[in-house]
């Protein structure tokens, strides 16, 4: 946001990052309103804020001064999806466009590095993640740390005091199963099993609000399984995927990373930055791994790391074919080579993902 508010090189400026002391005496809708008085006063015709959600009522004051001031810009970030909750679409109705802003993409992260589209370039993808700040560190050992460092942040920031968590350790704990098993199909009460596995005690209402935290702060995301047969949701079972796959590289605790799993994330990620609804499949009691939904097109994409041996390959693609309608389906892996069309499914290599989403 501070980058972007130095385009406007007329000095018509007013930036306020919540995160900095520098603004701590903004507080509330009062104090925020005072200000920014003050400044459009003065001239000043573009405002920008960084965590606008650390003021309280601050959507009083944008729209008061939105009403007041037709000709006045103001841009707004936050990292809670509260910032987006109906009562904030009724406050602001017409009145503002948003954009929720991801991690990079793997094209975001070539052009950002300058990289050439090729196999090398997705591998370092797959290693760093689409958090930019990671590229500046050197090796492993620094960038879990700071991986780390952001987690503890986010947690204590945007969910521990905001909700006033009483029981971090199963907040943790909880985030590190989703991270462990994202692309799993599962059910509150397996995970409740599985906390009381680890002799944790909890219930199922509990382990339901901190997951709906986690999705607050923007960590994970769940995914619906739809059956395709019966063409209806199931709210019970479904999918956990997490907010870059950087986490799984730094939290994860068993042996095999399941780069598979990170695939699964990254298209999942990739088809959320293109807007579409997501869905998990299941046809003849076979998974489809992705459903995308949008503008009334449907396309079907099946993830695997690589096709090993015709076992993989012939339940990759099989699980496609039963699925009987027109729309667009692909398989999506690291292959380095072509598996080409087969019953009218593509095949598709993971850094040409973006060519079909």
């Amino acid at each position: 946001m501070q980058q972007l508010s130095k385009n406007f090189k007329d000095k018509k400026v007013v930036y306020i990052n919540k995160e900095h002391k520098d603004f701590d005496f903004l507080y509330d809708d009062n104090s925020l309103n005072d200000y920014l008085e003050a400044q459009i006063k003065l001239g000043k015709k573009y405002i920008f804020i960084d965590e606008v959600q650390l003021i309280i009522n601050w959507e009083k004051t944008i729209n008061s001064v939105f009403s007041k001031y037709r000709e006045i810009e103001i841009f707004l970030t936050g990292s809670n999806s509260k910032m987006l909750s109906s009562e904030l679409s009724t406050l602001l109705s017409g009145r503002y466009i948003d954009f929720y802003i991801y991690p990079f993409s793997y094209k975001e992260y070539i052009d950002f590095n300058k990289l050439k589209n090729n196999f090398n370039s997705f591998k370092g993808y797959l290693d760093k993640g689409g958090l930019s700040l990671v590229y500046e560190l050197d090796n492993d050992e620094l960038i879990c740390e700071w991986v780390k460092n952001l987690k503890n942040t986010v947690f204590l920031k945007d969910i521990v005091s905001r909700y006033k968590i009483k029981d971090i350790s199963l907040l943790e704990d909880l985030f590190l199963f989703i991270v462990n098993n994202i692309g799993n199909l599962t059910n509150l009460n397996s995970i409740l099993k599985y906390l009381k596995g680890k002799q944790i005690k909890t219930n199922l209402n509990t382990i339901s609000s901190y997951i709906g935290y986690l999705k607050d702060a923007f960590l994970v995301y769940e995914v619906a399984l739809y059956d395709l047969r019966g063409k209806q949701v199931f709210d019970r079972e479904r999918k956990f995927y997490i907010s870059d796959h950087i986490f799984r590289k730094c939290l994860f605790s068993g042996f095999d990373k399941g780069f598979g799993k990170i695939l699964e994330n990254i298209v999942f990620l990739e088809a959320k930055r293109k807007g579409y609804e997501v869905y998990v499949g299941r046809v003849k009691n076979k998974e489809v791994d992705f459903i995308l939904e949008k503008g009334g097109i449907k396309k079907y994409i099946q993830v695997a790391y690589i096709l090993s041996d015709d076992n993989v390959i012939n339940r990759e693609f099989g699980n496609l074919d039963l699925i009987k309608d027109n729309w667009e389906k692909y398989v999506v892996t690291m292959d380095e080579i072509s598996f080409g069309i087969r019953n009218g499914v593509k095949h598709i290599f993971i850094k040409d993902l973006e060519n079909i989403i």
